[in-house]
């Protein structure tokens, strides 16, 4: 044979060189599109992640979480559709799976980019089935996959080009999956977040007598066309003057201010009690706090507009202190402790609203405090000026909003009343935080508190920089105002208190803690958090700042209550320092809370215990010695 037939020969026998190099190189490309891809997955649940542990504050996680799942799929979808393997089935299944889950995506970013866009109530539980149908649908594809990678194939030659295959395999498994689980999630975000059983779960591990605050039947959102709410009248500021001299007597009537006022749910309104015109009793409401997504569909602060009836808000008890006074109440339905002027993506599937969520504390106080003093001006005003008694009360979030409300109510409100026959009230709550300032100033600033407007001008630079805390404030007004009475009522072991502060802490301590619980350092972990002893300590030290100024008076009992002007007049009656409801048994007791109350009643620190002042500080019951008590008249 000549030597040019062997060459021939020879050629026709060996591998084609150019088609195992262009073998190898689809197959390097394909792995190429399966790492990059499943890092785009990879990508996407860690933002998931990210949003879930830090809160919902990294909002602009949204669209990203979006990109990088999408583009994850995609990209792994690309790579087995180079790979020319028999795998059409899943081909197709895997692409049917990205059309949805793309459409279920931009419904779900749709109520991102569109703040006023109310979502209903189907919407959510759509999405959550568009979610999971293309997970389940991509799962299959995966396990097809699976087997379909077992099948020979007859363009692999090779070492080289059999390891390739191998490790673009196990990527894209990893990718796929991680596609699957991330989508799952999201569905279970969107199916749970809420929803009753995530509410029952909050509620079976909170303290005894600890709940969400609000109406526990539900809540009753006020819609921009409604004529009563909680079966009380509105008056629509909108399209009427809301005049108090055009309000029945003895009746209330609530009034809607309408212009940026507005609730995390619904819009807002406020109500009124008309009596007497020469006393004014303002309250502000209780109803918890929210400083992040989990907290809001927690239920831990309320909502939509609601009304309570009992304690102070019963006006037609005579033995209420505040009896035949004209009553302000201003509601609470915005988390933000009357402050706030932010908005944040807070999305709730349970209801149907934008997923927008407003924090219009400022706006709705101001109008209040705005119609308030309208009532003073004119031909014909609706209240006497100045005042002969004028109180601000109100209790847990209500008694921040009396600290952080005062000077701004006492300079709009200039000229209608006596500084000496006006009294501030806070009941059960000073906003006191394990680390102090810088996590309630960080708390204070998500609510958007410093560019409110309340904050005076010479603590604005602190509020910025994160330094400021409520007990600056109180501070601040007691200096400003000498003759005007400021009083708190405080338990020693406020079991909310606690609660909301170790929640505030194990927010800010997040990864912190994780660590800790990891390398078995408990010890550390508990320092994060208050326990009896160090929270009595911490409030011991804010009041003792406090009565340093003779117009401020503490009631403090020696209990974990929260919230005593909500009880009835006969349950304050039977209030002492010495506890909750436990009658007087000895004068040495204290004052009642119901008589040290009274506008007429010259307040003193009330405190029991005294006999115990030289135990080892901060045991516990003792009244500290640094704060001038009074033994009371029991």
């Amino acid at each position: 044979m000549s030597t040019e037939a062997e060459k021939l020969l020879n050629l026709e026998a060996a591998p084609d060189a150019t088609g195992t190099k262009e073998t190898t190189k689809d197959e390097t490309t394909t792995l190429a599109l399966n790492v990059t891809g499943t890092c785009f997955a990879i990508a996407a649940v860690s933002s998931f992640l990210h949003l879930l542990l830090d809160s919902f504050d990294k909002t602009w996680l949204w669209p990203f979480l979006g990109f990088f799942l999408l583009m994850g799929h995609l990209l792994l979808l690309l790579a087995h559709c180079h790979a020319q393997q028999p795998w059409d089935a899943p081909f197709r299944l895997s692409s049917a799976a990205l059309v949805c889950k793309t459409v279920a995506y931009f419904a779900l970013i749709a109520t991102y980019l569109s703040p006023s866009f109310i979502v209903p109530f189907w919407w959510w539980h759509a999405v959550v089935l568009v979610f999971i149908w293309p997970a389940m649908v991509l799962l299959i594809a995966v396990l097809s996959l699976h087997f379909c990678a077992a099948l020979p194939r007859s363009d692999s030659t090779g070492p080289d080009t059999e390891r390739l295959n191998r490790w673009s395999h196990r990527v894209a498994m990893v990718g796929l999956m991680v596609v699957v689980s991330t989508c799952f999630a999201l569905a279970l975000l969107l199916l749970f977040a809420g929803g009753s059983v995530v509410r029952d779960y909050i509620l079976s591990i909170l303290p005894d007598g600890v709940g969400p605050p609000g109406d526990p039947g539900g809540v009753q959102v006020l819609s921009p066309h409604a004529t009563s709410v909680w079966k009380v009248d509105i008056c629509d500021m909108t399209q009427k003057n809301c005049s108090l001299n055009d309000f029945p007597m003895y009746t209330w009537t609530a009034v809607s201010p309408g212009g940026d006022t507005k609730c995390l749910l619904g819009e807002y309104a406020f109500r009124v009690y008309r009596a007497d015109p020469s006393k004014v009793l303002i309250l502000f409401d209780g109803g918890g706090s929210c400083w992040n997504w989990q907290t809001f569909v927690s239920g831990m602060c309320s909502p939509a507009v609601f009304w309570s009836h009992t304690g102070l808000h019963n006006v037609n008890d005579p033995d209420n202190p505040y009896y035949d006074f004209t009553v302000v109440e201003i509601a609470y339905c915005s988390g933000d402790a009357f402050a706030g002027t932010a908005t944040h993506f807070w999305i709730m599937p349970a209801q149907t609203a934008s997923a927008w969520k407003p924090m219009r504390g400022y706006a709705n106080t101001l109008a209040v405090v705005e119609w308030t003093k309208a009532q003073f001006e004119g031909e014909n005003p609706a209240l006497h000026s100045p005042l002969e008694k004028f109180v601000v009360a109100g209790e847990s979030a209500g008694a921040l909003g009396v600290q952080i409300w005062q000077n701004e109510i006492l300079k709009r409100l200039k000229g209608f009343y006596r500084e000496k026959d006006t009294m501030f009230l806070a009941d059960s709550f000073n906003g006191l935080q394990v680390k102090g300032p810088a996590v309630e100033s960080g708390v204070m600033a998500y609510w958007g508190f410093c560019d409110s407007g309340l904050v005076p001008s010479e603590l604005q630079d602190r509020c910025f920089q994160k330094e400021l805390g409520i007990s600056d404030i109180v501070l601040y007004n007691l200096r400003t105002y000498p003759n005007v009475r400021l009083l708190m009522i405080e338990s020693k072991f406020d079991k909310v208190q606690i609660l909301f502060a170790d929640l505030v802490a194990a927010f800010n301590n997040l990864w912190a803690i994780i660590h800790d619980l990891f390398t078995g350092n408990t010890e550390k972990v508990s320092e994060k958090f208050f326990s009896r002893k160090s929270f009595y300590r911490d409030l011991t030290h804010e009041l003792t700042l406090y009565a340093a100024h003779p117009q401020f008076a503490v009631f403090l009992v020696n209990s974990d209550f929260h919230g005593f002007t909500n009880l009835n007049m006969h349950e304050l009656n039977m209030t002492t320092p010495k506890g909750k409801i436990v009658g007087c048994n000895d004068p040495t007791d204290g004052d009642r809370l119901l008589s040290w109350l009274s506008f007429e009643v010259s307040q003193t620190n009330q405190c029991s215990d005294f006999e115990n002042e030289t135990v080892e500080e901060w045991t516990g019951h003792f009244c500290n010695a640094s704060i001038p008590w009074s033994p009371g008249t029991c």
